[in-house]
């Protein structure tokens, strides 16, 4: 009997140990596949909850409103800075032989006593393991208190395999005491330019883009044609489909549409602002717009002419073609 207890015994533990290495196993996959994510989640920026801020080791590219101001440094490594409509970039690249070990920074508009003491600064780092950095992007939320160009302090310690040194980031690169770099933010254009359709010519020939933007209070449209067209004719309409001049079948009058080629200029149209206010709009609040133009190409001593529609929604009418759709830019 106690044999048979005791075999029991047996049987129930190798079962117990058997089915934890089994449901270890699984948790070591759930573990696992967790971390990827996160790591995979983090592998462009880190955020840092103290200001909001993010950094990387990543050469990403980025999208700025204008080039990058750039500042050398004494042979040890390369800051550039510059900014989009949202965020302050400060980028440290290190030279050859050097890596990042650590970084200190900080902001101060026009008017405000700029100091030294790079332990307090609001956003700092250190890169302690090896291989440390040869790339720092901070990403910076921009702050409304801030001037339009503003001084910026970067207390960078560099690393080698002999030595390590701090230097100093200064505007003039030499060994002055003038620790700040002048930094005026760029302007961001918040409506960039955008391609709303292709221009199709005879129906299947992709001759160019129909780009559209706004500035200056004036709506942009332009026919961005192939090097070897040329923009012989060219009718706009601006508004609701339901009024474009078109026949009772729904196909475009285009020689009835308001703009014509004389309102062009090399290939854009200009529309000042106040005159789309009162102009119907469809039901997401964008303005359709039927492009039409007529292109042509000379091949050998042949002249090509085809009449040109910039794609989108296809018209009711038995005649092809389409409009296009822009949306206002807020």
């Amino acid at each position: 009997m106690k044999k048979e207890i005791y075999l029991s015994w047996i049987l129930v533990m190798s079962l117990f140990v058997i089915t934890s290495c089994t449901q270890q196993q699984e948790m070591n996959e759930i573990i696992s596949d967790s971390a990827d994510l996160k790591s995979g989640h983090l592998d462009e920026w880190e955020y840092m909850s103290t200001n909001n801020w993010y950094y990387t080791t990543q050469d990403l590219e980025i999208e700025t409103c204008e080039e990058a101001d750039f500042f050398p440094f004494l042979g040890a490594a390369m800051v550039s800075i510059f900014n989009d409509i949202d965020f302050l970039y400060i980028k440290v690249t290190a030279e050859e032989s050097w890596q990042i070990h650590y970084l200190s920074l900080n902001m101060f508009s026009e008017g405000e006593t700029p100091n030294a003491n790079y332990g307090s600064f609001p956003y700092q780092k250190h890169f302690s393991s090896d291989p440390r950095p040869e790339i720092v992007i901070y990403k910076i939320p921009k702050i409304i208190e801030w001037s339009e160009c503003i001084k910026i302090n970067i207390k960078i310690k560099m690393y080698n395999p002999t030595t390590s040194r701090y230097w100093w980031v200064t505007s003039d690169n030499t060994y002055s005491y003038n620790y700040y770099l002048d930094y005026c933010l760029k302007e961001c254009n918040p409506c960039p330019p955008e391609k709303v359709g292709d221009i199709i010519a005879a129906q299947h020939y992709d001759v160019g883009d129909l780009v559209i933007w706004e500035a200056d209070d004036k709506l942009y449209i332009n026919y961005q044609l192939g090097g070897e067209y040329t923009l012989d004719e060219a009718h706009v309409y601006v508004g609701c489909i339901e009024e474009m001049p078109a026949t009772k079948k729904g196909s475009p009058k285009n020689g009835n549409f308001p703009y014509h080629i004389e309102d062009f200029d090399n290939g854009i149209l200009m529309i000042p602002l106040a005159d789309l206010e009162n102009i119907c709009k469809d039901e997401n609040g964008c303005w359709p717009i039927a492009a039409h133009a007529v292109v042509s190409k000379t091949m050998g001593n042949e002249k090509w002419e085809e009449t040109a529609w910039s794609t989108g929604t296809e018209f009711d009418g038995k005649n092809w073609g389409w409009y296009s759709t822009y949306c206002p830019c807020e």
